[in-house]
């Protein structure tokens, strides 16, 4: 029977991958922190490229301070703003107990995210680079270790565990947002965690906060690969450049360019916290990060490709599985194939059969959406009254991911 077999097709495309992945996450184990490391904190130098000097930008800077990197390098727009960073930087310093660190402030005529980290790169001086955001917050032990990894020279690029700073619960449209902000990384950390775990496959290593062998931008086709890149047949992007997707960009360059491994680090000791889920920009925010999507993971199969090659496994369960990836219509095909197969029921020869299982699939659909944020849950058991509502806003994403992908041809960041 024809509904039969688009059932499991359906079910083994889905289903596969979620056992898969959800044994490898179980089996995985980060690098631990040498005792004697070949790389250390001061063979670091820390890029923060930013346009703004808020509360959380301090903060930033006073976090990464008690990493005692090499350097530290701001990189900002205009005089005015390269001002105010220097005094925010020389009031921070005075602060902190490390005395080590340089820090420089660098800037340029317009605002850029990566004509700004290409400004900063002239200035490093160490083995590896970090490249973070300015609302990030580093624990005392986050730079040994992400780090860690390293050791091995195979490995050109290491992200690391992401957590939401999760607001005091109440029932509030905020409150929820920063809820599904919380998940939104949840869910990026199995991911990647599962994925990394089997082929080394990690589609994109954040920009929020990732550490790379500096030996990649000094790359002779590194400047022409960041500042000029397209998309679709060269149409998009080819005035300028795309704006966003940066870290993607990055991430497909140390694998494809430079022909290193990547590693995706998930401990205690390497998680960075940062703010999100803000109403007012959060769904800006889902529109670009669900275009680069879109774009990326497109570029990586078909003009890349060297996913293919290298991590087989991810190419299944990353980087196709992320153009189906639209829960409502994929769990309707599910439970409306399994309803149209009357064969399975023919053979039952039980009136009950078919609506048992049509349950059991509904209910085998939900839990499976809840593996993924689990440790989100174990860490905030009162967020478990959200469920209903994160099940809802899964289903009202897929019509956002369908928005992106008609508006693909969009590269602007929206909310920078």
């Amino acid at each position: 029977n024809i509904w039969l077999q688009v059932f499991i097709i359906l079910f083994l495309f889905k289903y596969i991958k979620v056992v898969v992945h959800t044994l490898s996450f179980l089996l995985y184990s980060p690098y631990k922190i040498p005792k004697d490391p070949t790389i250390r904190p001061e063979d670091v130098t820390v890029i923060v490229p930013t346009v703004s000097y808020f509360l959380q930008f301090r903060e930033t800077l006073k976090t990464i301070l008690a990493n005692s990197p090499y350097q530290i390098i701001i990189s900002t727009v205009g005089p005015e703003k390269g001002a105010i960073a220097e005094r925010v930087c020389d009031d921070e310093y005075s602060r902190s107990r490390n005395k080590t660190t340089r820090m420089t402030v660098v800037s340029i005529t317009e605002a850029s995210k990566r004509k700004q980290i290409l400004r900063a790169v002239q200035e490093v001086r160490t083995q590896i680079t970090a490249l973070a955001d300015d609302h990030v917050f580093w624990g005392p032990m986050y730079l040994r270790s992400a780090l860690a990894p390293f050791e091995d020279p195979k490995i050109g690029g290491v992200g690391t565990n992401k957590r939401v700073r999760r607001d005091p619960f109440e029932f509030s449209w905020a409150n929820f947002l920063n809820f599904i902000a919380c998940n939104y990384l949840e869910r990026h950390n199995f991911e990647c965690t599962a994925s990394v775990n089997i082929d080394q496959g990690v589609f994109v290593l954040s920009g929020r906060t990732a550490l790379y062998r500096t030996d990649i931008f000094q790359h002779p086709r590194f400047p022409n690969a960041w500042l000029k890149e397209t998309w679709f047949f060269g149409l998009v992007g080819k005035d300028g450049g795309i704006g966003p997707d940066d870290d993607n960009c990055l991430t497909r360059f140390t694998i494809g360019v430079a022909k290193y491994n990547v590693w995706f680090q998930n401990s205690i000791e390497s998680t960075m916290h940062t703010t999100l889920g803000q109403p007012g920009k959060f769904f800006q925010q889902m529109d670009r990060w669900l275009r680069t999507t879109w774009r990326s993971n497109s570029t990586s199969l078909f003009s890349d490709m060297t996913p293919w090659k290298v991590q087989p496994w991810s190419v299944y369960a990353v980087y196709l599985s992320s153009f189906v990836n639209i829960g409502l219509f994929y769990d309707l095909a599910l439970l409306g194939s399994l309803w149209m197969a009357p064969t399975i029921w023919e053979i039952a020869q039980d009136e009950t059969s078919k609506e048992t299982a049509i349950l059991i699939l509904a209910v085998t659909l939900l839990l499976s959406k809840l593996i993924k944020p689990f440790p989100h849950f174990w860490r905030n058991p009162r967020d478990i009254i959200w469920i209903p509502g994160y099940i809802l806003f899964g289903y009202y994403a897929g019509f956002i991911k369908l928005k992106a992908l008609v508006t693909a041809y969009n590269v602007s960041w929206g909310t920078r």
